[in-house]
């Protein structure tokens, strides 16, 4: 194993790790529970180094999962973007680290969308859905600022989006990340979509379930934030930081009243 050479039975240990679709991580326990490596820096550089190009060979002789077959493996597993970047690198799909996260957040938000779009088409209390902007300090895109235009956008959910692209052109997608928008237009959007419940299954319009939305979370101002905390000072048998309440100074008018 040093000087390049790889024994007959480490190879057979890859060979089983790509047949059952593991990672790197996987391959470097194995090396070292089996005593063919001593430390685990030497099993992560051989498993780093080798596993890729295995997956790769085995791809080419239909051995192993595509590129699609992985994404939709990893999301039907329930995995998240971090796994998914890891099973990229050590299936040899991206040798860049930054490149292989671009690839997964973008894959798995357009199938999430269209998954999303699924089910509001197949709901029979939904009648629209609404177009909703999800702005990141970690995304500076420019397709931000258009996409943040069409937020609250609301079409029938049978119906396309209307979106200016940069470009100036305008497209009709059906949801966010939609294959129809050019790929200034997907890579790394973070919008999402929702259905919305007709009117008639509630007896109240869209807008005012809203308006009622808001008048609730008015009312609350952050009433059960200071409860909760209440309650977790008092169990810490720390003093409660709520103030009480101050009594009512009584005025010239008060007075008058009595």
């Amino acid at each position: 194993m040093n000087n390049g050479y790889l024994s007959p039975v480490v190879e057979e240990l890859i060979a089983e790790h790509v047949a059952d679709g593991k990672d790197a991580r996987d391959l470097a326990r194995a090396l070292l529970e089996s005593g063919l490596c001593a430390k685990y820096r030497e099993a992560m550089n051989i498993a780093t180094t080798e596993l890729p190009h295995a997956y790769s060979i085995a791809r080419d002789q239909g051995m192993s999962p595509s590129f699609d077959d992985t994404i939709a493996e990893a999301m039907l597993r329930g995995k998240g973007e971090a796994h998914l970047v890891g099973v990229l690198l050590d299936r040899g799909f991206f040798t860049d680290r930054n490149e292989a996260r671009k690839i997964a957040q973008y894959e798995m938000l357009s199938r999430h969308s269209k998954r999303i779009d699924e089910a509001i088409q197949q709901s029979l209390a939904v009648d629209r859905k609404e177009w909703v902007y999800i702005d990141s300090r970690k995304n500076d895109s420019a397709h931000c600022r258009n996409h943040a235009h069409i937020n609250g956008q609301c079409v029938p959910k049978d119906k396309p989006f209307t979106l200016v692209g940069l470009d100036g052109n305008t497209y009709y997608p059906m949801h966010p990340h939609d294959p129809v928008l050019p790929p200034e237009e997907r890579m790394g959007c973070l919008c999402m979509h929702r259905g919305i419940v007709s009117d008639s299954a509630f007896g109240l319009s869209y807008e005012e379930r809203r308006a009622l939305y808001q008048k609730y979370r008015e009312e609350d101002d952050g009433a059960w934030e200071a409860e909760l905390d209440a309650k977790n000072r008092a169990k810490a048998g720390i003093e409660s930081r709520i103030a009480k309440p101050a009594k009512k100074r009584q005025t010239s008018l008060d007075v008058d009243n009595e």
